[in-house]
């Protein structure tokens, strides 16, 4: 019986059929700092990535899907002026996960901790060192030129208590997502 790879071995193995860093840690649910000192200790930083076969286990999400377990379809991302991109309504000014989907398929999913409608004017006018919001706010614009509709979904979890310890629902909620679900905007490792 073959001995089981340790995760230094597997992501060296990854990186050799010429998987991205980021790509490496979701696959194997590592933080991406692990797999980024793995392969700089053995110098495997990729320079240029090659195509791989994607090998993820994970499903896709519908907003049927979310609907179906308490999330709201509650706006649509639209064009504010050549520049700007605006929800489609008012936001609430308090916590929530919140989920974006094209076509009916989930894309990305966050979390506000303090107002949902101030968390989402950082994707409508992103700052200069926000890269998150950045790239978010590139892909609904394009796809608003396409033609396309990105719908904002929301949820309010309650927070709860575990043995006298505070435990945030609306962050639980969107790690859980995060982790379960293939998200093609989300690109942080959530381990």
């Amino acid at each position: 019986m073959d001995k089981p790879k340790s995760k230094s071995e597997q992501i060296r193995q990854l990186a050799v059929q010429g998987m991205p860093t980021a790509d490496i840690a979701r696959y194997l649910n590592l933080r991406y700092q692990h797999v980024y000192n793995v392969l700089a200790q053995e110098k495997m930083l990729p320079s240029k990535m090659k195509k791989y076969p994607i090998l993820t286990e994970k499903p896709s999400l519908s907003s049927a899907q979310l609907v179906s377990r308490g999330f709201l379809p509650v706006a649509k991302w639209v064009k504010r002026d050549e520049m700007e991109i605006q929800s489609s309504v008012r936001l609430p000014p308090k916590p929530a996960v919140y989920a974006f989907a094209v076509d009916g398929q989930v894309q990305y999913v966050g979390v506000a901790t303090k107002s949902v409608a101030q968390r989402l004017g950082h994707y409508s006018r992103p700052g200069p060192s926000q890269k998150t919001n950045q790239r978010i706010n590139a892909l609904i614009k394009q796809l608003l030129m396409d033609g396309k509709s990105v719908e904002i979904l929301l949820a309010h979890p309650p927070d709860l208590d575990w043995n006298g310890f505070p435990v945030d629902g609306c962050s639980g909620l969107e790690l859980g997502i995060i982790k379960k679900f293939e998200l093609n905007w989300n690109i942080r490792s959530s381990n």
